[in-house]
């Protein structure tokens, strides 16, 4: 028996291997781009004013401790107690972390009355900071058709190194019946965000003793 009826030849071969090639980058163009999301700045409602300082405090806003399951660009959501999604075709479109203290920096400027409220990096001309505030979020969990779970701490430090702190657990709920699953999460997440930043302005009001 002759191997060249069996095999075949090299260029046949190669004509094949190509062939296959072409139609993998056929199927992989053919998956749709990701879709990027981004936390809402959108003002709230109207609030009836509360009683701040009347000096308008500088607040340093550090980027957030996330926890690592949910820091990178794939959106997490949970899917039963024991097990999550990773959505590669549904992203942030910054750093979770980063996102979070824009957030809150955003809210502590509306509530205080203030400009003053700021992220990273600082720049030299910027006046020298009240505060400066740190977020550390315990758990953050999205689930489709039920809400948003918040577990976040903080810390507050004043110029004179005294520290404040609290802890919060916020919970947003979304319409299972949303069109987009992830845009409801998204805004549902910057609702509790709000929340948390309504509490902290609240301690940077309260004076000290």
């Amino acid at each position: 028996m002759r191997l060249a009826h069996i095999f075949p030849s090299r260029p046949a071969f190669l004509g094949l291997s190509c062939l296959v090639g072409a139609l993998l980058l056929a199927a992989c163009s053919s998956s749709p781009p990701p879709a990027y999301y981004a936390l809402d700045l959108q003002k709230p409602p109207m609030q009836e004013p509360k009683s701040f300082p009347a000096t308008e405090p500088v607040i340093i806003v550090l980027p957030a401790d996330v926890p690592e399951m949910v820091d990178r660009s794939q959106i997490v959501t949970r899917d039963g107690e024991n097990r999550v999604l990773v959505s590669d075709s549904h992203r942030w479109a910054a750093p979770l972390r980063h996102e979070i203290s824009r957030v809150v920096a955003a809210e502590l400027s509306d509530r205080l009355g203030s400009s003053g409220a700021i992220t990273l990096p600082y720049a030299p001309d910027n006046p020298m900071p009240d505060y400066r505030l740190k977020i550390i979020v315990q758990r953050l969990d999205l689930q489709s058709g039920h809400g948003v779970l918040l577990d976040a701490a903080w810390i507050i430090t004043a110029r004179d190194g005294v520290e404040r702190r609290g802890r919060e657990t916020l919970e947003e709920p979304v319409s299972p019946s949303a069109s987009d699953v992830y845009a409801a999460l998204a805004a549902a997440q910057t609702k509790a965000l709000r929340r948390l930043a309504d509490n902290i302005a609240n301690s940077i009001a309260k004076p000290r003793r």
